[in-house]
């Protein structure tokens, strides 16, 4: 992961990191709770399938626009596990919009990747 020069401080990219790790490792019962819908591309779910025909890197992804606030689905906010809402609430002050797309593929579980921002 690089973010460099974007704003974002680094211990909260590091805290991030850590609350997504935690968020991955929920149980598959949890997760369905933010499952992607044929409507919107944001919660858990695959990499973004366009066509049936797509050729596909398997890599599973929870991917949630969490600023600027007004731009957030609210089922998905307000679900959030509460350390890690509370983390991206902290910053809800900045004047800059951000959206985090977090992904997991089993290549990068085989290589010891943890995750990816």
């Amino acid at each position: 992961m690089h973010l460099i020069n974007h704003g974002i401080r680094s211990s909260l990219v590091e805290k991030v990191k850590l609350e997504m790790e935690d968020f991955f490792n929920l149980p598959m019962t949890e997760k369905k709770k933010f499952w992607q819908t044929p409507e919107h591309m944001e919660g858990f779910g695959q990499a973004f399938v366009l066509s049936e025909d797509q050729k596909l890197d398997w890599c599973d992804i929870f991917y949630m626009i969490a600023l600027p606030k007004h731009s957030r689905m609210p089922h998905l906010f307000s679900q959030l596990p509460l350390p890690f809402r509370s983390l991206l609430r902290k910053d809800e002050g900045c004047s800059y919009g951000y959206s985090w797309a977090f992904g997991k593929s089993i290549g990068d579980r085989r290589s010891g990747n943890k995750g990816i921002i």
